[in-house]
């Protein structure tokens, strides 16, 4: 089972932890990571989510829950290698904005890192093996975010 340290509005801890799975008090949130992986033509690493998951076969950004004791960076190196096989170090990883949604803060990183898609294909079972490059943000990202956030990240990427 997974543990998420909690923390409040403000993202200060609150110095309890929450298992994955359970209901969210009012007022309690978790942390995750997301890390975009850019080569040097621009392109970004997506991978399809196992369909056996919540929104299976979608297409998204490597990341997950921060585990309970570690930093956003750490647990986006750590999702980043059990997700695609790709290495990277904290140093490798820049954050560009953190942003709140319901009961969660989601912290996201950028890596700059020419990688081969073939040579990194995982065999975890909640990660579906499917990765693709696709050029700049012709995958629909605005729809993740208001046109504000959405200018604001596209000028922090490029």
């Amino acid at each position: 089972m997974e543990y998420w340290d909690l923390y409040d509005s403000e993202r200060k801890p609150l110095n309890r932890v929450h298992a994955r799975g359970e209901a969210f008090a009012e007022g309690e949130y978790y942390v995750c990571a997301e890390v975009w992986v850019r080569n040097s033509k621009g392109q970004f690493l997506i991978t399809k989510r196992h369909p056996d998951k919540k929104a299976g076969n979608l297409w998204e950004f490597t990341g997950g829950g921060t585990l309970a004791g570690e930093s956003t960076l750490q647990s986006a190196v750590r999702e980043l290698k059990e997700e695609t096989g790709i290495d990277a170090s904290e140093a490798e990883l820049r954050l560009f904005v953190t942003y709140q949604k319901k009961n969660y803060f989601l912290d996201l990183f950028l890596l700059n890192k020419d990688i081969d898609i073939v040579n990194h294909v995982t065999g975890n079972a909640g990660i579906a093996t499917i990765k693709k490059l696709c050029d700049g943000f012709e995958i629909s990202i605005r729809d993740f975010f208001n046109d504000d956030l959405f200018d604001d990240l596209e000028q922090e990427v490029r």
